[in-house]
Formats: C-alpha cells, structure tokens, sequence
C-alpha cells in the first residue's frame, strides 16, 4: 500500500518536468519556447510540482485541484491544449484535497482554451454544476472517479467494545464513505455553442438493476436531442449507481435516432461486449464497480464489426498481451478506472479492431514516469528524472506519439507509432 512518503517521492520523480526551488521556498520560473516559436512565461503557485516542454508536449504537475487548474489555465493561455489527465489513488487517511494531479497538454495552434473543475458526489449536484459552467461557456472535457474515506474505518475498536459494538461501528463505517468524480471542463471563448447537460442514474440491485432504470432514462433523453458522452458512479444513500453523463447543444432539440446497448456483468464482461461489438457495436464508455463492470456501446451506421480487448498494466502478463494486441492489428481506445485499494485508478487500458481492418500495425510503447522502488537518495532521484526526460524526447525522435497518462503501480505514458 503506497503512503504519503511514496506519493511525495512519486511527485519528485516527476520533476523531470520541474522547476529548482528557491531557497524563498518559490517556484523559479523559467521561460520555455513553444513549438510556434514563441515564448511562454508560466506562474507557478507554490504548490505546483512541475511545468516543463518536450517537443510539442507540455508536462504539468500540482497538489490540490485549484493549483492544478490554475496551470492547465497558465499553459492554455501559452497555446496548449489538454491532451491527458491522471491522479495518485487518495489511501488511507488522506484528504480529497490532498489529491495529486498529473496532465500532458499539446500545442494545439487553434486559439487559447480555458479550463474549470469541480468535484461532485451526488447526480443532482453533477447536472446543476455541469449547466451552470455550461451557461459560461464551458462544455464536458473528461471525468475521474473518486473515492473518499473508503478506507476510513471511524473511531478505532477496543478491547472494552463488545462484539456487537464493534459490528455497529463497522456498519457506520460502511456509510461514511462516498463515492463521486473529479470533472473537467473546458471552453475556447467565441467558438463553442451552449451545452446543456443530464446526468441519468440506475441504482444497482439485483435482476436487471440498474440497466432497466438506465434504459428508460436513456431512450427518454435520447428522444430530447441528448447523447451519452461519459459514465460516472455515485452512492445514492447507502446504495450504488452508475450515472451517465449526456449532452446535447442547448438550440438542438431534435430526437436522436441512435441505437445504444448496455452491459452489465460480474463474470464474461468482455464476451459479452465482445458479441455486441461483432454485430457493430462501439464502445463508448466503460466502468468498473465493486464486483460489476458496465460499458455502453453506440451501434454503428455502416454495421462494421469490431473487437475489444482489456489489458491490465498492473499485472506482469501486459506486455504479452500488448504484443498480441499489436499483432492483432488492435489500437489503443482508451483506460477503465476500477476500484484500486481506497480509491479508483485506470491499470486497465482499452483496445480495439475492426475485424476487416486492412491498415497498418501499429506498435506501442510504455515509459513509466515514476517508481518509488529504486529511490532512495536525492542522487538516485536526480538521475531517474533526467533518465525519463531523454526517454520521453528520444520517443518523440523515434515518430512516436504521445497517447494518454495512467496510473499502475505509478504513472505511466503510452506511445503509439506506424510499425515500421
């Protein structure tokens, strides 16, 4: 189990994109060339970890969301866009606002964008949140899901409780914790038409809960112009949900024909997905929670059919498998967050075909950002940073692309190339 003194080790490793404190205990600011050419200034708070370009890639790091936002806010304004966004998994004892935020934003050269966050645990307060930064512009970027005080087990037991005391304390226990998401939004002022947003629920239960609830609510929506963008969970009361996050723009209000499935399983998950996909489903997001994984799917136009596959990055047989993935002409999707001791990480990367696919192979990479198992004097640390910087720059050199952040066992970059 990782403590704080990992996760701060963690944070300095990633100081490859960093800046040298100064003895005032301040960021030192360096200027740094954007790919256009230009120069960018950043303003680090005191907290932020890092700020630093590599090729066309910008790395940020901070503790806390408001610090890391301010960021994302102080890179969008130098050209960059956001590209990829992970966290460290909150353990035992920690705080939501002890959360440690990692991004890759990419020079995009189509304006500035604007970034906001919010956190939210409950359907209601998502859409109320969701709408009111809808109304300034802003429309859905991406959703981390959350746990806080999963592992918080409330007052200690003694010897001096008796056996039934005790059994209370955990069942008060089991109702302290809640389940939520992290949300970023983003705009770029003057281009975007207004969004209006629903966030639809189905309490898990038994038969054909919560995918009936889901169902109707989607097929309802659906015929008011919205389409499921994103999949969320929550904890309504002392029972679980999972939530999908739907958007439409808010002058459309033409019924939306399309033809979605939903799958919920607790064992055969990807078989199921899988037959779905054969027929022409896409899949279109995906969670996992508790002993259930849930995945929506789009049906597609041309009726292509395709394969999907989930490999662990947190198991030792991953890069058997991204070797048979590549072989197997499949491409990187996307990443499931699933429960990871007291909160939720994505070890589990997504990939697909199409089964009649005749382009290219593609090959894939992993560079693991940070490790806190060979650490263990500055020197050391020193060397892991500037050893991870040229790996990443010589990547870049050798036409890979970056692809997305996730954390397994540490945070890790994904690459992708055409196979020579």
């Amino acid at each position: 189990m990782l403590t704080r003194y990992h996760k701060c080790t963690i944070t300095l490793l990633l100081l490859v994109f960093a800046f040298v404190g100064e003895s005032s205990g301040q960021s030192s600011l360096i200027i740094s060339k954007t790919p256009d050419g230009g120069t960018c200034l950043p303003t680090l708070s005191s907290n932020a970890n890092s700020w630093e370009i590599v090729g066309r890639y910008l790395f940020v790091s901070a503790d806390g969301h408001e610090a890391f936002t301010r960021q994302l806010n102080a890179g969008a304004k130098c050209g960059y866009r956001l590209k990829s966004v992970t966290k460290l998994p909150l353990y035992a004892s920690e705080t939501f606002d002890e959360t440690t935020l990692f991004a890759v934003m990419e020079f995009s050269g189509q304006g500035r964008f604007e970034y906001d966050w919010f956190e939210s645990f409950t359907p209601g307060d998502t859409q109320t949140r969701l709408n009111n930064r809808a109304e300034a512009g802003f429309y859905f970027k991406t959703v981390m899901p959350l746990a806080v005080g999963l592992c918080d087990s409330g007052e200690s037991e003694t010897a001096e409780k008796s056996e039934n005391e005790k059994v209370l304390d955990r069942v008060l226990s089991s109702l302290r914790y809640s389940y939520g998401a992290l949300y970023f939004v983003e705009r770029q002022p003057g281009k975007q038409e207004r969004r209006d947003y629903r966030v639809l629920t189905g309490i898990a239960g038994w038969g054909k809960q919560p995918t009936a609830e889901l169902e109707l609510e989607l097929r309802t929506n659906l015929e008011r112009g919205f389409q499921p963008v994103a999949s969320t969970m929550f904890k309504i009361g002392n029972r679980h949900a999972i939530g999908l996050i739907a958007e439409k723009a808010k002058s459309d209000d033409a019924q939306n024909s399309s033809d979605y499935a939903l799958v919920r399983s607790e064992f055969g998950f990807e078989k199921k997905v899988n037959r779905l996909a054969v027929s022409g489903y896409q899949l279109r997001s995906d969670t996992e929670f508790n002993a259930f994984r849930h995945a929506l799917l789009l049906k597609s136009s041309d009726k292509t059919s395709y394969k999907y596959s989930w490999l662990n990055a947190a198991t030792r047989a991953f890069q058997r498998q991204l070797n048979e993935a590549q072989r197997n002409k499949m491409r990187y999707s996307g990443k499931l967050f699933r429960n990871y001791g007291c909160d939720f990480a994505e070890a589990m990367l997504v990939f697909s075909s199409v089964q009649t696919n005749q382009g290219p192979q593609h090959e894939y990479r992993v560079l693991k950002l940070s490790d806190w198992s060979n650490v263990s004097k500055p020197s050391d640390e020193m060397k892991e940073k500037n050893s991870v910087k040229i790996q990443f720059s010589a990547m870049l050199d050798d036409r890979f692309v970056f692809k997305d952040l996730f954390f397994a066992d540490g945070i890790h970059a994904l690459f992708e190339r055409v196979a020579k």
